[in-house]
């Protein structure tokens, strides 16, 4: 009984998270916050410890999202492929293991910064408008304007992670499922 209450659980994440990309991929506006939405939904089954039901339900919505949204925009569905939807599976890696914190924070750090820097090498307008790649000083400064201010935003955005990861946990453990 237990399994099946997992593999619901997990279909229920994988389900939700699709929901969200498709939300996001046919909005413009809420792009972004929809793959942070994607990526909360990877946190269900880790509040119930299970690494193998994390992983499956982040390859099925990433099999599902490749599928329908690919075509329509690339950008989402490689912004959760590629970050998102494997960051909270690797903050769950790194506490459960007990690996060296700095470390694991500088690792996610550059895979972070990595992952911008590849996304803006592949759509640039994805995340800029038009009026900010034409501006001369950002031209010039592109890649160091981009590292310092994903570095940034990477260590709010992990924090900001880790906080729903404990409130996830805290809801399941009273829903009792």
């Amino acid at each position: 009984m237990k399994n099946s209450k997992l593999i619901a659980l997990s279909a229920i994440s994988a389900a939700l998270a699709v929901i969200f990309m498709t939300l996001g991929a046919f909005f413009a506006p809420f792009d972004i916050s929809c793959m942070f939405m994607a990526s909360m939904c990877m946190m269900l089954p880790l509040a119930k410890k299970s690494l193998r039901a994390a992983i499956m339900t982040y390859l099925a919505t990433a099999v599902l999202c490749a599928l329908f949204f690919i075509a329509v925009k690339f950008e989402i569905v490689f912004g959760f492929v590629a970050f998102f939807g494997l960051h909270p599976i690797v903050n769950y890696f790194c506490r459960e293991k007990k690996l060296n914190k700095i470390l694991c924070e500088i690792v996610k750090a550059v895979w972070f910064v990595g992952f911008v820097v590849l996304l803006y090498v592949l759509s640039k307008n994805f995340l800029f408008d038009d009026t900010v790649l034409e501006n001369e000083i950002f031209q010039k400064y592109a890649y160091a304007i981009i590292i310092c201010v994903s570095a940034a935003v990477f260590f709010v955005y992990d924090f900001v992670i880790m906080h729903f990861q404990r409130l996830v946990d805290l809801m399941i453990s009273r829903l009792k499922f």
